[in-house]
């Protein structure tokens, strides 16, 4: 894929806003994991690192208190001695402790496995504050970082104080260096390689997120350009048919008024002049050879009504002479002639004039049309056609109380074997910027309406 096909999509991903949210989540994800990772789960795995090395250092002061407390609960220094001294060795080498110290009450250092801080007053807030009260109080040191007491470590320890009480007023206090080198570096590093898998992970998952993100961006755009092109097929489609229409109108126009201005004005006057030759002859010739010519005016006056008849039914001249309003009771008339089972009740609240010459001709057909269906498929034997208009729009219905049919299972079925009337009504109803509606239930009749906005 080119370069700035890709671009196209990526602008596409951020342009469509369902596909944005799925990038920024995928965004959001990539980076939150790590970050949550780094600035949460570590600093607790380090919590429970001080809390553990913590409880180690109350522990070691706990085994070794009752050692150097004397009988009348006070720590002097004078109780120190070599035994003492060799079993806090064993303690600082059992539970890995880096340096140990005790403090008086005052916080003066009696006791250290190096003797250079003996003496030294530990007068710092957090001993007066936290230790004093009774309260352990612990801190990680890093390596190359100063202690509390201001010592730079050379080792990853957990600074623990931890007090010496006697019937709830302190006697003095532990300070304990717990090493914790080696179970941080492991820590750490299993840390670092759970970060990484979670980061592959997730940059795998984004990864495979963008490429879907592509696809369907590509897919998208497909359809839309597929989407164009129907609805410009569909446009095209549309004016084609309206055009055929139209031209269809205008042929059956001029048909009619060719068979009217031709046709039937030939028929007409071949019908005269027999007549006329009939009458001239029968004054010159015997009756019997006249009679054999009689039935030849018969002929031509039912030609010329078959031909009137099929001008008509191209296009009736009443609708060109007279107007949309005479038309429609004409319409009904020859319906009702035609079947007089059925009677027609009309309802015409609307002017001449509303109505707009370009839809006169397809209030007609449509018209024709729904009549012609009630007359041969809807059983009926009432039928109420309503046509109205008002400043803004033109209407029409026509009601039966025929045997009507389920539409949805009929529009649905092929044209073919339903007959294209009730798509052709369509059809010119909306073509000509209307709305159509058909509505029927089997057993409950038929109602075909048009409306438009003028």
């Amino acid at each position: 894929m080119e370069v700035s096909s890709k671009l196209r999509l990526l602008a596409h991903i951020v342009e469509t806003p369902f596909l944005r949210n799925i990038l920024f989540a995928c965004l959001a994800i990539v980076i939150i994991f790590p970050l949550y990772a780094v600035f949460i789960v570590c600093p607790s795995f380090t919590e429970l690192l001080i809390e553990s090395a913590k409880n180690d250092a109350i522990r070691a002061a706990t085994y070794l208190g009752p050692a150097v407390v004397t009988a009348d609960n006070k720590l002097v220094s004078d109780a120190f001695s070599d035994a003492l001294a060799a079993k806090i060795e064993i303690v600082k080498r059992d539970f890995q402790l880096e340096q140990i110290k005790i403090f008086s009450k005052s916080g003066e250092v009696i006791y250290s496995d190096d003797p250079k801080y003996i003496g030294i007053i530990n007068d710092r807030e957090y001993f007066r504050e936290v230790v004093a009260k009774g309260k352990v109080y612990a801190t990680m040191v890093r390596r190359g970082a100063r202690s509390l007491e201001g010592r730079v470590v050379t080792r990853d320890v957990v600074e623990t104080y931890v007090p010496l009480m006697s019937r709830g007023t302190l006697i003095g206090a532990f300070e304990i260096y717990y090493d914790i080198t080696e179970r941080k570096e492991k820590l750490d590093a299993l840390l670092f390689r759970s970060i990484a898998a979670l980061f592959a992970l997730a940059s795998g998952l984004l990864i495979v997120a963008i490429i879907i993100l592509f696809k369907a961006s590509q897919n998208i755009i497909e359809r839309k350009r597929a989407e164009r092109a129907l609805e410009r097929s569909e446009a095209e489609l549309r004016a084609f048919t309206f055009q055929l229409f139209r031209t269809q109108e205008e042929e059956r126009k001029r048909l009619a008024l060719e068979i009217k201005d031709s046709i039937g004005q030939s028929l007409s006057a071949i019908k005269y002049r027999v007549e006329a030759a009939l009458q001239e002859i029968g004054q010159k010739t015997p009756v019997k050879s006249v009679k054999s010519l009689e039935p030849v005016v018969p002929v031509v006056i039912e030609t010329v009504e078959e031909v009137r008849k099929i001008q008509t039914e191209l296009r009736p001249s009443i609708l060109d002479e007279l107007g949309l309003l005479p038309t429609v009771a004409w319409l009904c008339r020859e319906v009702e002639t035609i079947h007089p089972g059925i009677q027609i009740r009309q309802k015409i609240e609307v002017q001449e004039t509303d109505v707009p010459d370009s839809l006169k001709i397809v209030i007609f057909r449509v018209m024709q049309e729904a009549l012609n269906n009630v007359a041969k498929h809807s059983q009926a034997n009432l039928a109420l056609l309503s046509l109205r208009g008002t400043k803004s729009r033109i209407e029409f219905t026509i009601d039966d109380n025929g045997v009507g049919f389920d539409v949805d299972c009929v529009m649905s079925g092929d044209p073919f074997k339903i007959g294209f009337g009730l798509l052709t009504m369509k059809e010119r109803v909306e073509l000509s910027g209307g709305s159509f509606l058909l509505k029927s239930q089997t057993g409950s009749g038929t109602t075909v309406s048009g409306s438009w906005q003028c």
